[in-house]
């Protein structure tokens, strides 16, 4: 079965509801340091629910819990302002070689 040409998803994501701490510096380019959820996940990256605006191609730190080296993550998509989708952000692995830990994919 193809993919809509709409659809330019790599990967099958996975749903999930972590929470994590990210660090990075805003649409204003003041640092910030919160408390965030990752909603899903694939082989790439993330789509995460933040409280700040963020910038395409803005970089972050993300920390999972029970983990002590944060992933570091590129935004390339964020939700229009003013929709349900405000407050979200997808995210990609800036090292190609990063990954998520193999239960971040496979939990139901």
């Amino acid at each position: 079965m193809s993919r809509p040409q709409s659809d330019r998803r790599r990967t099958r994501r996975q749903e999930v509801r972590i929470p994590v701490v990210l660090r990075g510096k805003d649409e204003g380019g003041r640092d910030f340091f919160s408390r965030s959820e990752i909603v899903s996940v694939d082989q790439f990256g993330a789509l995460i629910r933040v409280r700040f605006l963020l910038k395409v191609g803005t970089q972050i730190e993300l920390l999972l819990p029970g983990e002590q080296q944060p992933k570091h993550l590129r935004v390339v998509w964020r939700g229009d302002t003013e929709s349900f989708e405000t407050g979200l952000v997808g995210t990609e692995f800036i090292d190609p070689n990063d990954s998520w830990d193999a239960t971040l994919l496979t939990s139901p």
